[in-house]
Formats: structure tokens, sequence, C-alpha cells
């Protein structure tokens, strides 16, 4: 079974409304895609709060902390943030949107923070999601 929006707005009324088809049907319809922006827009407005929420200026630049500016600098990601939180959706939602699993921070990376922060699996989501995303890599190369 799959919605669709009518692409006629002479439909009788029907435009917006999702309406059950039968396969085979499809001829003068477009895919409903009210559903896919909505979740989309829900998870920029999730992404844009965890950030200022955590003092991150973007996805891809870290939160940088030190004594001072001479000495060391360390490097905090907001993927860093979510893994060791055990928050899978944000980590989800990050990688969707570009972060890299694979900056280190203290010379851990994503992976090695949930690992490190999983209590009888308690962030056992966080580490399937960064485990497939190595998976995916390994298989294409």
């Amino acid at each position: 079974m799959s919605f669709y929006r009518s692409g006629s707005e002479t439909n009788h009324g029907a435009v917006g409304r999702a309406t059950l088809l039968k396969p085979g049907s499809l001829a003068s319809l477009v895919p409903f895609k009210g559903f896919a922006e909505e979740r989309e827009l829900r998870e920029r407005m999730l992404l844009k709060s965890f950030l200022a929420r955590h003092g991150f200026p973007s996805l891809h630049r870290p939160r940088e902390f030190g004594p001072s500016a001479v000495l060391r600098i360390e490097h905090l990601y907001p993927i860093h943030v979510a893994a060791r939180k055990g928050d899978a959706d944000m980590v989800r939602i990050m990688l969707k949107n570009g972060a890299d699993a694979d900056v280190t921070h203290g010379g851990s990376n994503a992976l090695d923070m949930a690992q490190e922060e999983d209590e009888d699996g308690s962030h056992l989501e966080v580490l399937q999601v960064l485990a497939d995303l190595l998976e995916l890599k390994c298989q294409t190369f």
C-alpha cells in the first residue's frame, strides 16, 4: 500500500489529502512528500538546538577549549558529545548532515567514546550506528 497526493489541483478538493491507491494506478500521481519534509525539518531543528545547547558554532566546527591560546587547544566536536551521551538519534542526524565520525579528541573518535561510556549496553544503539558506518566504509574501499 502506498500513499500519494494527487498531481491535479482539480481533483474535487482532494488536493493535499493522502489517498490509498491500488498498485498500477499511479499514472497521473506524484509521491506524497509531506512526511519526509516534516521529518527533515524536525531533524534540522533538533540539530540546531543540540548545537546551541552544547556551545558549538556549527556541526563541522569544534568547541575549542584549553588554558590559553599559546598552549595546546583541544577540539571537541558535536558528534563526540552525542556519542558520549548515548544519543543515537542525534548521531544519525549528524552523520546524515555530513559529520565526520573519524575526527578525534584526545586520540578517541566517536566510536571509541561511545565504547568508553557504555555500561551494560547503555550505548548499544550508538555503537551499532557507528559500527554500521564503519562497515559501510570498509565495503566501499
